[in-house]
């Protein structure tokens, strides 16, 4: 794992436009966005953690602390490429994103939002030890809110 740099500008545009890993993210990011989103993206990175996860030494996922929506808590998100789906790179990152969270950044906890239908994400953030918090409907789906306590063990 290692922080997200402009040079990873293909990579970002492979994971905005892939439809398996944007199936429960609102969909493929529109051609005309794909740019401004990540040029977001890259800004964002240089204020909140954002790594790029690598296997083999080729980009395959991206995982994130920011700021929730709620303007509150801090979120931790992840997408990862459907060839790494499944052999435990996403909970090695997102174990490794949260045990920055409760270390260094001292955080209480960190939240996590995905779509209900999500099984494959709720999978892994109950296998990271997060519970589920809240149910609300967003962005057109069902989401759920899944929230971890620093004192639990990551």
């Amino acid at each position: 794992m290692r922080n997200l740099l402009a040079k990873d500008h293909s990579f970002l545009r492979g994971l905005l436009v892939d439809s398996a890993v944007r199936q429960f993210l609102g969909g493929p990011v529109p051609e005309a966005q794909v740019q401004a989103t990540i040029t977001r993206e890259i800004a964002a990175a240089a204020q909140e953690p954002s790594w790029i996860v690598t296997q083999d030494d080729q980009p395959c996922g991206l995982v994130t602390l920011s700021l929730h929506k709620d303007g509150e808590a801090m979120e931790l998100s992840y997408q990862f490429m459907p060839r790494v789906w499944g052999d435990g790179v996403a909970i090695w990152a997102c174990t490794q994103a949260l045990q920055h969270a409760f270390g260094p950044m001292a955080l209480p906890h960190v939240i996590a939002e995905t779509q209900a239908a999500n099984t494959r994400s709720i999978v892994l953030l109950k296998r990271l030890g997060f519970v589920e918090w809240e149910r609300l409907p967003r962005f057109g789906a069902l989401q759920t809110i899944y929230k971890l306590n620093r004192d639990r063990d990551v």
